[in-house]
């Protein structure tokens, strides 16, 4: 913040010869203006000074009184407008740097740095030792300063979480991909099982081997027929008692 002992504009106590009665009516005014001024009755001082200017409209020092105690009633619009027709119209170099400086200080209290900064570089451009200005506008930078970092400073935490937010979506659908090509595989796992339970494997029989029998082992294998008949037939009866059974006689 600005120092206030800084900002207080110079308000001017105008000298006159008491020998002009016309002077004497601005000396008075100037006087009554100026007591009120440094009481702090700030609207009576510009009350004051307004009745004066309508005696000279043309006072350079009446004007800038009269600015300066705009800018005590925070009236800082008026007093910017006072302080300029001073610095352009008048021959003064010490006003005119003053009213470059007191500009500034308007700006700040509506807090337009930027101006601000403007008009405390043009007091100095007329007084380069103003140390009340070079303060000012020291003050005045660091603030812009600060402002344009935590400007910035969003700007770059967004740009750093939409390129988190990038990264995440990519991780993300890298992933997607591997989980839809894992249940893309377990799905054709199934697939293949369930098809195997609708169509068992069928177990290959073995083939009996064909073979076309020689006349001798037709023969043979009639005989063995035949007395595998007459066998069963003879125990039939020796079952039944009428034959004995002789072990050494063939039928």
């Amino acid at each position: 913040m600005v120092n206030p002992i800084l900002i207080y504009p110079l308000v001017f106590t105008l000298f006159l010869s008491p020998s002009n009665i016309f002077n004497k009516s601005i000396y008075s005014s100037f006087d009554e203006g100026e007591k009120l001024y440094n009481q702090k009755d700030y609207k009576g001082a510009l009350k004051t000074f307004l009745d004066a200017q309508v005696e000279n409209p043309g006072d350079i020092k009446l004007k800038y009184n009269i600015a300066s105690t705009q800018y005590k009633i925070k009236n800082y619009a008026e007093a910017i407008k006072g302080y300029s027709d001073i610095a352009k119209n008048s021959k003064d170099r010490f006003l005119q740097e003053k009213s470059y400086y007191n500009s500034g200080n308007c700006f700040y209290r509506e807090g337009k740095l930027p101006e601000a900064a403007q008009y405390y570089k043009k007091a100095l451009g007329l007084d380069p030792n103003d140390k009340d200005a070079k303060y000012n506008l020291e003050l005045v930078l660091e603030k812009l300063k600060k402002q344009q970092y935590q400007q910035k400073q969003p700007e770059k935490d967004k740009d750093k979480k939409e390129d988190k937010d990038k990264s995440k979506d990519k991780k993300n659908s890298g992933q997607n991909d591997r989980n839809d090509k894992k249940k893309e595989d377990e799905k054709q796992k199934q697939d293949m099982k369930k098809n195997q339970e609708k169509e068992p494997q069928q177990e290959e029989k073995p083939k009996m081997a064909s073979k076309k029998l020689s006349k001798e082992e037709a023969d043979m294998l009639l005989n063995s027929l035949k007395e595998d008949r007459k066998n069963f037939f003879k125990e039939q009866l020796m079952k039944k008692g009428a034959v004995p059974y002789n072990p050494a006689k063939d039928w």
